[in-house]
């Protein structure tokens, strides 16, 4: 990233970072102070908790989005006919393992098993603007037809109408990975599961697989140091989302006190991340930083 700076003919680095890249941001200003512009951290990932309670806190926030995607859904077509619509994925799902469901879609041959129908769940609650997809997803799913769970399913894995994915999933690991200290054990991570089929019912037991994938992975790691930035030449505006499910709130909070010199804007929405999702107030305000570096007054926070 420094790199990238002198190319541009930068004295100092101007960055937007939305989740992961709020950790990239932070460690940017954590290495390189004198060199922050305007720096906002969107959607932030928390530096001040373990891998394992960082992974329980998203579930967590997931659960709690499905359960506003929930209320919303009942009063709002098409999918208020679905009664209740956590065990409507609950029934989906219980098919989906002994009988993959089909997709009507033109040349679509693979059939939607209960991941498929998992991921296009949690793919539903990123966005707000998404729920309208879900609940439709959800009605056609219950009717036979996969076309809306591989729809939504297809746009969190990248992958295109020829069935070719991006190297996401691949960069996600190596990284992921390279980032995490070693650990952890099997005992742990069978005894995490067990807690987290309770805790989570949705989503607990589908994501407890992947505490599985750095089992094998290089024991020679570098997890990124605490980032923290009190003579930063800027001060830093983090932006946190109430009820973001992928990058809980309190990540917002804690990354504001760890950097030190920054400064916490707050949305009171729905979804992943909050800059260009649909508030007026918080678009304003960030944009009126980037450009003219004029910070939002301490303690902001924009209705949703």
């Amino acid at each position: 990233m420094d790199r990238i700076r002198p190319a541009l003919g930068a004295a100092q680095l101007n960055y937007l970072g939305f989740s992961y890249g709020t950790e990239l941001g932070g460690q940017y200003a954590h290495l390189f102070p004198s060199k922050v512009g305007a720096m906002v951290l969107d959607g932030a990932v928390d530096p001040l908790t373990d891998d394992l309670t960082s992974f329980a806190n998203q579930l967590d926030g997931f659960e709690k989005a499905f359960d506003q995607f929930a209320e919303w859904c009942k009063s709002h077509d098409p999918c208020s006919g679905l009664g209740d619509p956590r065990q409507a994925v609950y029934q989906l799902a219980a098919k989906a393992r002994t009988s993959p469901l089909h997709s009507s879609a033109p040349g679509e041959t693979r059939v939607a098993t209960s991941s498929i129908v998992d991921l296009a769940v949690l793919s539903g609650l990123y966005s707000q603007s998404y729920w309208k997809y879900l609940g439709e997803a959800l009605v056609l799913a219950r009717q036979g037809d996969a076309r809306g769970l591989f729809q939504l399913a297809d746009v969190y894995s990248e992958r295109d109408a020829d069935g070719h994915y991006t190297n996401l999933s691949d960069s996600n690991l190596t990284i992921g990975c390279n980032d995490s200290k070693v650990g952890p054990s099997d005992p742990t991570i069978r005894a995490t599961t067990a807690s987290w089929v309770k805790r989570f019912p949705m989503f607990g037991l589908w994501s407890a697989a992947s505490l599985f994938d750095c089992q094998q992975w290089q024991p020679k790691r570098t997890a990124p140091p605490k980032p923290t930035a009190p003579d930063s030449a800027n001060t830093i505006l983090v932006v946190g989302n109430l009820h973001d499910p992928a990058t809980p709130y309190q990540g917002a909070k804690d990354l504001t006190k760890t950097l030190g010199n920054a400064r916490l804007l707050t949305w009171d929405g729905e979804g992943h991340t909050s800059y260009l999702q649909g508030s007026s107030c918080i678009d304003d305000a960030v944009t009126a930083y980037l450009i003219d570096k004029v910070l939002p007054a301490e303690g902001k926070t924009c209705p949703r």
